[in-house]
This record gives C-alpha cells, structure tokens and sequence, in this order.
C-alpha cells in the first residue's frame, strides 16, 4: 500500500504538469519571409475589461475596434508562473509604445482562476492596458491556445505574423513588437 502522502505528491505533480501546457522552452512561428499578402486574418473577438488606469470595469473591446492599429494580444492566467514574470515587461511595452500605431490586449483563460483573480492580478501589478477574460473559451479556440503565455502579435490589417508560446524578456518583447510595426508599416 502507498502511503498516502506519496498518493498527495504523485497527484499534485500530475496537476502541475497538466495544468501548465507551456512548454518548457518557447517557441515561435511565423508567417513565410514576403508571405504578407496571405498570412491569416485574426479571428475577431469581444472581451469586457477588467478596471485599470485605462479602463472602466465592464467596458467592451473588440478587435475590430483597433482597425488600422498593430496588436499585441497575450493570453494568459493569474496562477501561471511564467506569465507572472512577464507582465511587468508587457506593461513597461504598453507604456512606451503609448500613443504609436501598437495597441496591447490581454486576454485571462479562466478554469484555474477566476474573473475576480484576474481583476486582483491587473490591481496587484498595476497593469493598465485593454485586460479582460475569455469567459466562454472561444477565443483560445480561435487563436489555437495551446500554451500558456502565449501572445500573437498582429500587423495593422490583423494578420498574424508571429505567435510565440512562452515568456517573453523585455528585449525580446520590443524586438517582435518592432517587427510586427516594421510589417504593418
């Protein structure tokens, strides 16, 4: 008979594992080198915002309302490790790209944590771009989620030209966010 500490353990090491789908390395994808033409379009998609500095609680944003605009669009959750760690340097792109052709989108997986823990989390980081929660899961379906962090960065006519799944650095973040601008240009 297995002690039933050895049972705990075993259980709490296959949750960590399954609960994370983040790779233990980050990757990238990208459209093909001149292949701006047929790159795929976004999938258009409505969240309602947690409060911020920026933003009113309860306030909707679409995609489609950020026509003409380069987007980052992160997809996260509040327990996650890795996501934690990023969203400092997220914020500090948010505030330098202010007021350029970049528009910065946060949207929470809810099933580990709910709304209200996300809502804590923008508080607890000071966070104050366009955050809300995917409620129903359809826009990690959408965007093809299948690790988290995970951020697609759109042109002005949002076509996905990256997807990165994995913590973005600071350095790394401003590099792909020069380049989705640089594409969109």
């Amino acid at each position: 008979m297995v002690p039933t500490t050895a049972l705990v353990i075993a259980s709490l090491l296959l949750f960590a594992a399954c609960g994370s789908k983040a790779p233990a390395y980050p990757t990238l994808t990208a459209a093909p080198a001149g292949a701006s033409d047929t790159a795929e379009t976004a999938p258009d998609f409505e969240i309602t915002l947690f409060q911020s500095a920026s933003h009113t609680a309860g306030e909707t944003l679409r995609l489609s309302d950020l026509k003409g605009k380069a987007v980052v669009v992160n997809f996260w959750y509040p327990s996650c490790p890795p996501c934690r760690v990023e969203m400092p340097d997220f914020e500090a792109a948010f505030q330098k790209y202010k007021g350029q052709d970049v528009e910065f989108v946060a949207i929470q997986a809810l099933g580990l944590d709910t709304v209200q823990n996300g809502q804590d989390f923008v508080t607890e980081f000071g966070l104050s771009y366009a955050i809300g929660p995917d409620t129903d899961s359809s826009i990690l379906v959408d965007y093809d989620v299948s690790g988290f962090p995970s951020t697609v960065f759109l042109d002005k006519d949002h076509r996905i030209v990256r997807h990165w799944t994995g913590a973005l650095n600071a350095a790394k973040l401003d590099e792909l966010v020069q380049e989705v601008l640089n594409a969109s240009s």
